[in-house]
């Protein structure tokens, strides 16, 4: 086809040393110049036009770019030359890990593209301009990326997989400075190994020779942080009440109870104890006292405390007449606290956590003679007990969230000043006594204090009249009935409410 092209161009006489538009129309030929450049040995002929790369293109038709980049032949700008560079010459990977080199590419727009040299060693794949390089085997591989024309290389060395593990996820300790020695594995990594808690104030962490040394400070929950070659590795670390008891359930499940040598007034119960037959086991039992005056901490002197963060059951009188306890804190898994459990716990004004719990039931006198305030009971909550709140005369407002039925006798019994409390609309029963001598605070009589008090009602006002309410006009449920102190709030809408004070 070129030699044809060169022939044509010789028997176009009519356009002989002429340059330009016209030149091409005087050829007759009844061919296509297409405006391309033609060169014949003898320059008898010339006709004037583009540089290609065509079949018309002779070996000396090639661009010939002056001083101004432009191309004496044709006039054409000279193109931009490709330059790529990478923002690594050299990497290292571990075996199954992965590498990325970044490319940046100036005079193309077109796809960089990237081989390995040994891919037995290491792969090479493209994304845009990202090259990732994944480790296959131990040895070296060069990676070669290339766009227009230009490339530039990267030798990635591929390593043996770092080798790191910590004996514990979980440590237990106790808090009479217990010390617990964790074992560290470290292979095929460079630089220091360190080891540290996010507490010190409840344990502390040193690291020497492949070995972490955890010491206990105080009660509570931390977390150890060993790093080693850049990467880092957790355990929670639990410092217990010194002298708890604990027992085993069916290799499956731990009991905790008082034990005869605790050191702390601070009851902080661990998610997990170690037995000796059968490993980590959950503590999810406070045990009740017992008929043979077994476990509970019936009757002790304690300040705090945290019943774990998997006990789901406190048992019977577990913390019955308990003396200067203040603050109880429950785990989300909490489900039963059994008859009273906390009975006369007077300077007990706190609990923490069980709105948010998965509490189901209060036993009888749960918390009857505590210093509570205020209490949220949770949605999961659906039954309820005789004189649960019965003679907690600082209680003021109770919040049932869940779909209980009945409230029993006793319930709020010589709560003088609760002053509101939230109702659902599942209640068809309020037995007789439940508020007796509630929101009173003179004498044992039918006498009322003057103050405002207020029940918020889920369903409407005809469906609190069709409750079942007993002695609604004496004593035993005043409260209830016609007082002008009382204000009524139907369709409460509980949700609603609760953000409005988290929002307030």
């Amino acid at each position: 086809m070129k030699k044809l092209n060169k022939v044509l161009a010789i028997l176009c006489t009519g356009a002989i040393a002429v340059s330009g538009v016209a030149a091409f129309t005087a050829c007759g030929g009844g061919h296509d110049h297409n405006a391309h450049l033609t060169y014949v040995s003898d320059g008898a002929t010339q006709h004037h036009g583009e540089c290609s790369e065509d079949d018309y293109k002779t070996a000396l038709e090639n661009h010939t770019w002056g001083t101004n980049n432009k191309c004496t032949k044709c006039g054409e700008d000279k193109p931009a030359e490709v330059s790529i560079t990478l923002d690594k010459t050299t990497a290292s990977v571990e075996v199954g890990k992965t590498v990325e080199i970044n490319a940046t590419v100036t005079g193309s727009t077109a796809a960089i593209t990237a081989t390995s040299g040994t891919p037995a060693n290491a792969t090479a794949s493209v994304n845009g301009k990202v090259v990732t390089v994944t480790g296959v085997k131990e040895g070296t591989s060069v990676i070669t990326v290339s766009c227009g024309g230009a490339s530039k290389t990267c030798t990635v060395t591929v390593t043996k997989a770092a080798e790191v593990s910590l004996s514990h996820e979980i440590a237990i300790l106790e808090d009479d400075g217990d010390l617990k020695t964790l074992e560290v594995t470290v292979n095929n990594v460079d630089g220091e190994v360190t080891a540290d808690t996010d507490n010190h104030e409840v344990a502390t962490a040193a690291y020497a020779n492949g070995k972490v040394t955890l010491t206990a400070v105080h009660t509570g929950k931390t977390e150890l942080t060993v790093n080693a070659g850049g990467k880092d590795l957790k355990c929670t670390v639990e410092v217990a009440t010194y002298g708890l008891k604990y027992g085993a359930v069916d290799s499956t499940y731990m009991t905790v109870a008082d034990g005869e040598n605790r050191t702390s007034q601070d009851i902080y119960v661990p998610g997990y104890w170690e037995d000796a037959d059968d490993g980590l086991l959950p503590v999810t039992e406070i045990l009740a006292k017992g008929a043979e005056n077994k476990g509970g901490f019936e009757g002790k002197t304690l300040t705090s405390i945290y019943t774990g963060d998997n006990v789901t059951t406190i048992g019977a009188d577990a913390f019955n007449g308990a003396q200067e306890i203040t603050t109880l804190k429950v785990a989300p898994v909490l489900r039963y606290i059994g008859d009273r459990a906390f009975n006369n716990c007077s300077t007990l004004t706190t609990v923490v956590g069980i709105e948010e719990s998965a509490l189901t039931e209060i036993g009888q006198n749960g918390f009857l003679g505590t210093g509570l305030v205020s209490i949220t009971l949770p949605k999961t909550m659906k039954k309820t007990n005789s004189s649960m709140f019965n003679n907690c005369a600082n209680l003021e407002t109770v919040r049932f969230l869940g779909d209980i039925e009945i409230i029993y006798g006793g319930t709020f019994m010589g709560c003088l000043n609760l002053k509101e409390i939230w109702i659902p609309k599942t209640v068809h029963t309020i037995e007789n006594t439940a508020f007796y001598r509630a929101n009173a605070t003179v004498g044992w009589d039918d006498s009322y204090p003057d103050f405002a008090y207020h029940i918020y009602y889920q369903g409407t006002e005809g469906e609190w009249n069709s409750i079942e309410i007993a002695s609604k006009g004496s004593a035993g449920n005043k409260m209830l009935g016609a007082n002008s102190n009382l204000t009524m709030h139907y369709e409460a809408d509980f949700d609603a409410l609760l953000e409005a004070e988290k929002n307030a």
